[in-house]
């Protein structure tokens, strides 16, 4: 079994002192964009894209940036916060994340969401909003409070000890991962001409899960594997698949 593989996250957050935070608090242990070196080109297009009073298609240009990072990344995680455009009227982090997610719910490839913010819980508006979208989205998100109030700094220990465990919630195993076990039961328990079968259906069960799904094209992945019988070729092939190569 190849170990776990780094999971790629997107940070949504409007001010760098945040973000900041957030990247010490989770790094070397998940695969963090944007980069700080693009953060502040990423993040205008975000503020664009909350803002109303921008012309449309400025706007839509904004989106399709962000959309180009998500599928150009491989992103299987965004961490979103709530207030995205200062102290301005603008949209919300779940207004951007329902834009998002849906497109993708079409083709069954809803990325999950953690909403992080220093929102009182109490906030009736923000509630009600956040059941809305879990009811569109069920099962794909989760909210945390950043565990301060006023103008203080998040903590890089709190995103250690809290934010960190809430995302590999939501993340759960590796979709990678998932399909390798199932091809490891099935090249034991079956037979040759059955294991192909079992390529097939599961290939197409897990293919909307993986970032890059597309590679997972189950008549590709037959003709690579439906003729071996040595349990580490086939996870060593399976691997050059999922890359892509």
């Amino acid at each position: 079994m190849m170990s776990e593989p780094v999971r790629k996250i997107l940070i949504i957050e409007n001010q760098q002192s945040q973000y900041e935070s957030i990247l010490d608090g989770l790094k070397n242990v998940f695969d963090l964009l944007p980069q700080t070196g693009e953060y502040t080109s990423f993040a205008d297009c975000v503020r664009v894209w909350v803002n109303e009073e921008y012309p449309s298609n400025r706007r839509d240009k904004s989106l399709k940036q962000i959309e180009r990072v998500i599928e150009g990344q491989g992103i299987e995680l965004i961490l979103m916060d709530h207030i995205l455009g200062g102290p301005f009227p603008c949209l919300k982090g779940i207004d951007l994340a329902k834009q998002l997610n849906g497109k993708r719910k079409i083709s069954n490839t809803v990325l999950p969401i953690l909403f992080i913010s220093k929102t009182e819980h109490s906030e009736h508006s923000r509630i009600a909003a956040f059941e809305e979208y879990q009811e569109q989205f069920p099962g794909s998100s989760n909210w945390i409070f950043k565990g301060y109030f006023g103008d203080s700094i998040l903590k890089p220990e709190f995103v250690k000890k809290v934010v960190r465990v809430e995302i590999e919630k939501l993340l759960g195993e590796s979709p990678k991962n998932k399909l390798i076990e199932i091809l490891d039961h099935e090249i034991i328990r079956k037979g040759q001409d059955e294991l192909v079968l079992a390529i097939k259906a599961n290939a197409e069960r897990l293919k909307g899960q993986v970032a890059n799904g597309a590679i997972l094209a189950s008549n590709e992945m037959v003709m690579r594997l439906g003729s071996v019988t040595d349990k580490n070729q086939m996870n060593r092939i399976l691997k050059e698949i999922m890359n892509g190569k």
